[in-house]
């Protein structure tokens, strides 16, 4: 089961140099039987060509730290997506390694 949360509020502009693109703190949990860990991040939203209320999202995911067979876990994930504020829904891709003493 994976959860998100937005932690920092409203999504900060990057500034006059960042093409329209906003910072957005996150927190995500992923869960199962077996344990669960969480990661914190920032991604990018940026601008999407394919309508208002939407963005293309860039995510560098850290592991902050789990339980169960997830204890001491360790990685990084990278997701890219589509962020549709409308619907409430994110499509992405994830790539990336995570690691733990129980795996």
């Amino acid at each position: 089961t994976l959860h998100s949360y937005i932690t920092s509020g409203m999504p900060v502009p990057m500034g006059a140099t960042g093409g329209g693109a906003t910072l957005i703190t996150l927190r995500h949990v992923f869960s199962s039987p077996e344990g669960g860990f969480h990661t914190d991040d920032q991604a990018v939203c940026a601008p999407n060509p394919d309508g208002p209320g939407t963005c293309r999202l860039s995510d560098q995911m850290t592991v902050g730290g789990g339980t169960g067979v997830f204890a001491n876990a360790t990685g990084k994930w990278h997701n890219t997506g589509t962020l549709d504020f409308n619907r409430f829904m994110l499509t992405y891709t994830l790539k990336g390694t995570v690691c733990a003493t129980g795996l």
